[in-house]
């Protein structure tokens, strides 16, 4: 009787995805398992206020396609795709496995009442993915082309790899209290993409060498502001200096462990002199 009913559910799903309107596919308690290689499409959005939603990798990556909003009030998880056109929002659990989260629509929101741990999270489409809670990602962050706003909250990669971020022209950008976190423990060189869409488009990345393997946490964020607005004051200088740049400035912390590193911090020599 379970594989019938779980047979029955995903016709009407399927069914429902050639209807002309968009449709709201709401959980009261199933067990949605996406399996064997197998695309589930709705037209429209999915919430899971009970219940499970697990789309797996077994026997072929299966994916889960959302048109709209996926909001997860309940329980999801799987190592398969999960391809988001709307907003994320997630208020309960999320667990990731190995698989990947794309997100593939035009402005988009990452939020929730629960931080999202992310395997990969792959970043398409179009206009700029905006984070309403802290999120991290385990796996690889995809920047592609597009932005990552952070505003005031944190996106942290855990991923200790050099490459567990990759990009074309991406970048992240982060108000005032945000930033980008990476986890180090190598002394390879981390790339932090960093720019800003806010005001003059900027992109001025840092990067970070360790000096050695151990295990460290470090935070970037270009402030793409004059810092005497964040209580840097730019007239108040040593009796050595004789200006600073008053157009943009970089916060830059490690957080966790003691390896100091060797910084380099990038500027465009034709835009900002």
């Amino acid at each position: 009787m379970k594989l019938k009913a779980l047979l029955f559910l995903f016709i009407a799903i399927f069914f429902t995805s050639n209807i002309a309107f968009s449709q709201l596919l709401v959980n009261k308690g199933a067990i949605i398992k996406v399996t064997k290689g197998v695309s589930v499409y709705v037209d429209g959005a999915v919430q899971n206020d009970a219940g499970t939603i697990d789309v797996d990798n077994i026997s072929g990556i299966s994916e889960l396609i959302v048109k709209s909003n996926f909001v997860n009030n309940a329980t999801a998880q799987g190592s398969g795709y999960y391809k988001i056109y709307g907003n994320w929002i997630n208020n309960n659990t999320f667990t990731a496995g190995t698989g990947t989260v794309f997100l593939e629509g035009a402005n988009q929101l990452l939020s929730g009442t629960s931080s999202t741990t992310f395997h990969n999270l792959t970043l398409n489409g179009s206009g700029v993915k905006t984070l309403g809670i802290d999120q991290t990602c385990t796996g690889v962050l995809s920047l592609n082309n597009l932005e990552l706003s952070t505003l005031n909250y944190k996106f942290f990669v855990t991923n200790s790899a050099t490459n567990s971020i990759t990009r074309t022209t991406g970048f992240v950008s982060s108000t005032n209290g945000g930033f980008l976190s990476r986890t180090t423990n190598t002394n390879g060189v981390y790339l932090f993409p960093v720019g800003s869409s806010s005001g003059t488009n900027r992109y001025r990345p840092v990067e970070i060498q360790p000096n050695n393997s151990s295990a460290n946490t470090y935070t970037v964020r270009l402030a793409n502001v004059n810092p005497t607005s964040e209580t840097y004051n730019v007239d108040l200088l040593a009796n050595d200096i004789c200006e600073v740049n008053s157009n943009f400035y970089h916060q830059i912390n490690r957080t966790s462990g003691s390896t100091s590193a060797n910084l380099s911090i990038y500027y465009d020599n034709s835009a900002d002199g």
